[in-house]
């Protein structure tokens, strides 16, 4: 089939409904969790950015089933909102299940480029609270993809080979520490990572 031949997908036979926030309810399978720090950072983005992104509910039967946007519910509920729009759909049981599989599966989402070094530098330049950086983790996606300001095939092949053991060495001033302490301390928990602090 030709590309000139393609019709445009139907958006899934959806519909915007707004539900009390206790009518809506919570899947008992969503495969996603989500840490604290990682909680505060989703917390911050619905304050300053609102509901870009819909709970997604499954509305077949009655009973409300939220697929996508667990952990955006429990951030709002925390903040107690009352009422939240979402996005609705009709399924059967196996389809909500799948669906709520691909929404979660970063297999399917893609994966961030060495051009995110970029946009990591223009927003360290022009934001001017620098708890966003912090709170919202943006820091942290330099070490998803390597960011080393080497875009060389040689560079992207040794941070994509599977180690045994990886060594990190973290260098920052004292006066930023308070800013990172919350980040630190979550990485220093995980299981089998060593620790060892020293001073220049």
């Amino acid at each position: 089939m030709t590309a000139k031949n393609k019709s445009v997908p139907e958006m899934g036979k959806m519909k915007i409904k707004t539900f009390k926030i206790n009518e809506v309810a919570e899947s008992e399978y969503n495969p996603r969790r989500i840490s604290d720090t990682a909680y505060a950072g989703l917390a911050k983005s619905l304050e300053r950015f609102g509901m870009v992104q819909p709970v997604i509910v499954n509305t077949r039967g009655g009973k409300n089933t939220v697929i996508g946007g667990h952990q955006r519910l429990k951030v709002l509920a925390a903040m107690d909102v009352k009422r939240i729009q979402c996005v609705t759909v009709s399924l059967t049981e196996a389809e909500e299940k799948l669906l709520n599989v691909t929404l979660n599966n970063p297999k399917i989402q893609g994966e961030f480029t060495y051009s995110l070094a970029q946009q990591i530098a223009e927003l360290s330049g022009n934001l001017k609270n620098r708890e966003d950086l912090v709170t919202l983790r943006i820091n942290e996606l330099k070490q998803e993809v390597g960011i080393m300001g080497d875009n060389s095939e040689d560079k992207k092949e040794i941070l994509t080979r599977p180690l045994k053991q990886t060594h990190i060495l973290l260098s920052f001033s004292p006066d930023i520490l308070g800013d990172i302490a919350g980040p630190l301390q979550e990485i220093i928990e995980t299981p089998g990572v060593g620790y060892v602090q020293g001073a220049n």
